[in-house]
């Protein structure tokens, strides 16, 4: 050091230096770091700032030879990515591309990520190239991730893709295959997360080798599949196993999952259960129309809730050991064994017999704590010595031939009773328990009732089809609140006194006796008439209390002269119903409902300001250049209507609209209604959208099969969630805005343009087209 470094030095005090010296220290790990980086770039190896959207951030060491997907699976291990979600990378404000070197797209060394939903539309197109049979490695993270969102999938029969060797995604939940989908499995990797697994009618091919997804818990097959299931393994997870009406084959050979709590057999199984170990978690055990083999002793697990046979069979139950679980158990139309030797479980609550089932009860010891049972169609030829439990509620027997109803003992809290014909005997001195709720007489009842007691308790009393008897002199409980009269009845009601507290009377289709001067009770609500009453209505005292009148298909008398009640809000006319001149109708009105054939001008007729519905039927085409109500929110017009809307001002309220099959009208000049939220146009409507404003509240709009208009000229308003496009629909999406918040997209068969302007949709849940039926799971 000279001489004037020294006096340099010894001017300088203690602050300057210690200054000088944290600079040096500062600059030395300045030149560590620019070492140690360049240390690293020769070594291959960069590091990353990694911000999210919150503010968060951390340091990420990635290969400079790593791509944005490489980036994107380093990211997604660290910050954890939810199904159905996926990220999106960005550098200096700009998206890195997936198709581009990664190095080429860093601005500096910071990228910023952002996790967001993905939607259906952006599924499917990855879907598309996945079942293309692109290798799984060659798929972009974004496809990867769109594809693993998607949650349930459905393969329809337009579907034209093979699918060997095709990677499905891996997180699906529900995989169902159309009805024409025949084809083998064997080099389908089904998704392990699949929990519902569901086959259409036409399927028929061997399981063997196949792997079954591991976490299966319901599995249905169709109609057509009778394959052994010899060298299958079913999924220890499963807990639903359904099979069609054509298997046939045993199950001895197929250990069946001991986690399955229901197993169903269809029409066509008939095979023995020898060998077969049913597992003891085992609840409900339905059997079909063909099934009649004997049970072994203990073959019903222990477990068993619900037992149902079918319509054959017709095997002895003694000394099968039937679960002291069981609670309901049904036998078929053709069981006719004695079950004298039956031992029922004490739990059993429900108990059907079928329609042949005639054997004698008499000292069957019936479960204590049954609470439904059920006879069917044939006689029960002595009824004495029956002992029904105490606390049975419901209980519905056939036909009494040699011995009337009187000789039965009805337990004290029966609450419903239904009793299908009593073979020309008396009802005069059945004791009917005063507990008793619900009473109905079956399709063959046709007896008098004169002189039957109906329990003080009754609410309900229905008669069946052929019940055609007087109902004079009946007297009716104060209680019962619901009266129907079947098919048959046409009896006069002149002299009859209808129960005063009556809200409900509903008569069968050949009811046609006038009502004038039959006194309806003052508290009914609701008045039905079946199809062939057409009697003037002119001078019946209709009750004030009158809520719902419904008018049968043949009704065509005028309503001029009718004093409709004040306070009616739903009118059904028939089919038959013409014309409504001269109608004064409620203003109280809210539903009104035209039949097939009305086809006559509203002109003249006061359409109450308080009507919220009305409905047109399959003949209506007349103009509507009417005064609307003011306060109607659904209009629906049927198959014929095709008149233009131009000059017709749909009220405001209105939120649902619905034309039929033949509507073909432009609706450029239609102001449709700012509060619309349903618009569903019929299968002939092909008419430019352009000009046509859709109102702002709309949330689904449905076109019919024939539409095949560019909806390109077509502003869709911003709240639209559901979108229906027809079989015939095939225009490009390209020049198309749809609305950001569309969450269901469906389209029919013939379309087959790009699916690029969906796949923008984040927001979209399901998507149809081309056979499939994509669902995402929805954002929590």
């Amino acid at each position: 050091m000279g001489a004037g470094a020294s006096a340099y030095l010894a001017s300088v005090d203690d602050a300057t230096l210690q200054s000088i010296t944290d600079d040096v220290e500062k600059a030395a790990q300045l030149l560590k770091l620019v070492a140690e980086g360049r240390r690293k770039r020769e070594l291959g190896r960069r590091q990353l700032t990694i911000n999210s959207l919150s503010g968060s951030q951390f340091q990420l060491e990635i290969d400079e030879a790593a791509t944005v997907l490489d980036v994107s699976q380093e990211i997604a291990g660290i910050v954890g990515v939810a199904p159905g979600r996926m990220l999106v990378l960005t550098s200096g404000a700009a998206v890195l591309d997936e198709s581009k070197p990664f190095l080429q797209q860093l601005h500096g060394d910071e990228i910023t990520y952002r996790d967001q939903q993905v939607g259906a539309g952006q599924a499917a197109v990855s879907l598309l190239r996945s079942l293309a049979e692109w290798p799984r490695h060659r798929l972009c993270a974004a496809d990867t991730a769109a594809t693993d969102a998607i949650s349930s999938l459905t393969i329809g029969n337009e579907f034209a893709l093979s699918l060997d060797a095709a990677v499905l995604p891996q997180n699906l939940l529900t995989l169902a295959f159309g009805d024409c989908f025949n084809e083998s499995l064997t080099h389908v990797a089904l998704p392990s997360s699949v929990r519902t697994l569901t086959f259409g009618n036409s399927f028929n091919q061997s399981l063997v080798g196949v792997t079954l997804p591991l976490n299966l818990q319901t599995l249905i097959f169709g109609q057509d599949f009778d394959q052994s299931l010899e060298g299958v393994v079913l999924p220890c997870t499963l807990q639903t196993l359904t099979f069609g009406d054509q298997f046939n084959q045993t199950l001895g050979s197929c250990p069946l999952p001991s986690q399955l709590r229901t197993l169903t057999f269809g029409w066509g199984f008939n095979q023995s259960l020898e060998g077969v170990v049913l597992p003891s978690s085992l609840k409900t055990l339905t059997f079909g129309h063909s099934f009649d083999q004997c049970l072994e002793e203990r073959v019903l697990p222990n477990s068993l809730e619900i037992l149902t046979f079918g319509h054959e069979f017709d095997q002895s139950l003694e000394g099968v050991v039937l679960p002291s679980s069981l609670q309901t158990l049904t036998f078929g139309q053709d069981f006719n064994q004695a079950v004298a030797g039956v031992m029922w479980p004490e739990g059993l609550q429900t108990l059907t017999f079928g329609r042949g089932f005639r054997r004698s009860l008499e000292g069957v010891a019936l479960p204590s704590c049954l609470q439904s049972l059920t006879f069917g169609d044939f006689l029960i030829q002595n009824s004495t010595g029956i002992q029904l439990p105490r606390d049975l509620r419901t209980l519905t027997l056939g036909s009494f031939v040699t011995r009337s109803l009187d000789s039965l003992t009805l337990p004290s809290n029966l609450q419903t009773l239904t009793v299908r014909g009593c073979g020309n005997q008396s009802l005069a001195g059945a004791r009917l328990p005063e507990s008793l709720e619900t009473l109905t007489f079956g399709q063959d009842f046709d007896e008098s009732v004169d002189g039957l007691v109906l329990p003080s308790c009754l609410q309900t009393l229905t008669f069946g089809r052929e019940f055609d008897q007087s109902l004079s002199g009946i007297q009716w409980p104060k209680s019962l609140r619901t009266l129907g009269l079947g098919r048959a009845f046409n009896q006069i009601l002149d002299d009859v006194v209808l129960p005063s507290g009556l809200k409900i009377l509903t008569f069968g289709d050949r009811f046609n006796q006038s009502l004038v001067g039959v006194a309806l009770p003052e508290s009914l609500e609701t008045l039905t008439f079946g199809q062939d009453f057409d009697q003037s209505l002119e001078g019946v005292e209709l009750p004030s209390s009158l809520q719902t009148l419904v008018l049968g298909d043949q009704f065509n008398q005028s309503l001029a002269g009718a004093r409709l009640p004040e306070g009616l809000r739903t009118l059904v006319l028939g089919d038959r119903f013409c014309s409504l001149e001269g109608t004064m109708l409620p203003s109280s009105l809210e539903e009104l409902t035209f039949g097939y054939f009305f086809n006559g001008s509203l002109e003249g007729v006061g359409l109450p300001d308080g009507l919220r519905v009305l409905t047109f039927g399959h003949h209506f085409d007349q103009s509507l250049e009417i005064a609307l109500p003011g306060k109607l929110e659904r209009l629906t017009f049927g198959q014929y209507f095709d008149q233009s809307l131009e000059a017709v001002t749909l009220p405001s309220s209105l939120q649902t609209l619905t034309f039929g099959e033949c509507f073909n009208e432009s609706l450029a000049a239609v102001t449709l209604p700012e509060n619309l939220q349903t618009l569903t146009f019929g299968d002939r409507f092909n008419q430019s959208l352009e000009n046509v404003v859709f109102p702002s509240s709309l949330q689904t709009l449905t076109f019919g099969g024939r539409f095949n208009q560019s909806l390109a000229a077509a502003m869709l308003p911003s709240r639209l969630q559901a979108l229906t496009l027809g079989a015939d629909f095939n225009q490009s999406l390209e020049e198309v805005s749809l609305p950001s918040g569309l969450q269901n997209l469906t389209f029919g068969q013939a379309f087959s343009k790009s699916l690029e302007a969906a796949a923008l949709l984040s927001s979209l849940q399901t998507l149809d087209f081309r056979g499939l039926r994509i669902c995402v799971r929805e954002e929590s």
